[in-house]
């Protein structure tokens, strides 16, 4: 009826042992709430999947590469890459949702604003770009995006224009946001010199140090307070086999071994599911001793905090939460 692989996702789905209500939960976070920021990333990445491709797949591919690996602060290199996309709130973008009156550029009232508008051909800016080794490229041959714009400042291979170029138009779309709130405009000159600060500061953040001695690791098992047992939980995924284990161990305040576990299950759908099985078996070990004196310990941070939670965990190994709590 199902295929191996069907058959070993659906035994790796985590099942409650009481009846539990349907719930509705957001897949596209950890902990299965909604949140505004994945339903950003979600509809960001679903405009890049379902706008026009460029015709050359490689060349595409070599933007997004070439921005990502900019040495510049992180920020920057995200505003290029929503820049590229037309992501970015300019008077263009906000006129055809119907919140600004009209799409024309406020400084030089001359031509819709939009990214590359502001970054090239805003007659307010542009001389800034005049003394830069991609300026006669780009007299040449005009851009008619911006992706195409930083290609070309791209092949300059001029990594000081590079990186200048990014910064610069950072401070530009900033300059231009405040102006337009605030009615404020920074002179262009002061660009140029933060560009400059900018650009020293990122690299004196970034300057090479020699290799530093590593930090010896020293993990030791703590006891627990007297009269009570510490029990040990750990889980682990084995790819090439398709399965996973289960270890649990009880230890005295002495560190003696009392009692222990281990357990060869079906592999999980994640890391997170076996280490919420793990946390599972111990307390189950725990009550068929008769033990109530004791302390659980195990390496999954996560699992840890959903464990201390007292709100409902809608996250697909919540009902191993609710079945070990």
């Amino acid at each position: 009826m199902f295929l191996p692989h069907e058959a070993s996702s659906i035994l790796g789905i985590p099942l409650s042992s009481h009846v539990s209500s349907d719930t509705l939960i957001w897949p596209h976070t950890s902990n299965g709430k909604y949140s505004v920021r994945s339903a950003y990333h979600i509809l960001m990445e679903r405009a890049i999947r379902d706008r026009p491709s460029h015709s050359n797949m490689e060349e595409e591919s070599s933007l997004w590469k070439n921005i990502w690996s900019l040495k510049v602060i992180p920020r920057i290199k995200s505003f290029l890459w929503r820049a590229c996309l037309e992501a970015l709130p300019t008077k263009s973008n906000l006129f055809n949702r119907h919140l600004v009156p009209s799409p024309l550029c406020e400084e030089c009232q001359r031509g819709a604003e939009d990214t590359l508008h502001v970054l090239w051909y805003c007659k307010s800016t542009n001389k800034i770009w005049r003394d830069y080794s991609f300026w006669p490229l780009l007299q040449a041959s005009p851009p008619r995006s911006l992706a195409g714009l930083i290609l070309v400042v791209m092949t300059s291979k001029n990594e000081v224009d590079i990186q200048y170029f990014a910064t610069t138009s950072w401070l530009l779309w900033n300059r231009r946001n405040k102006g337009r709130s605030e009615q404020v405009w920074e002179p262009i000159q002061s660009i140029q010199q933060r560009t400059i600060l900018l650009i020293e500061e990122y690299q004196r953040s970034n300057e090479v140090q020699g290799p530093r001695a590593p930090i010896p690791l020293n993990i030791q098992w703590s006891p627990p307070r007297d009269n009570h047992r510490k029990i040990n939980f750990d889980g682990a995924i084995f790819i090439d086999l398709n399965a996973a284990g289960i270890g649990v161990i009880v230890r005295d305040s002495a560190g003696n071994p009392e009692a222990a576990l281990s357990k060869r299950v079906v592999c999980p759908l994640s890391p997170a599911i076996i280490e919420a099985r793990a946390a599972f078996e111990a307390v189950k070990l725990a009550k068929n001793l008769g033990l109530t004196e004791v302390e659980f310990e195990g390496d999954a941070f996560v699992i840890i905090a959903a464990l201390e939670d007292p709100s409902a965990n809608l996250t697909p190994y919540g009902n191993i939460i609710s079945d070990t709590v």
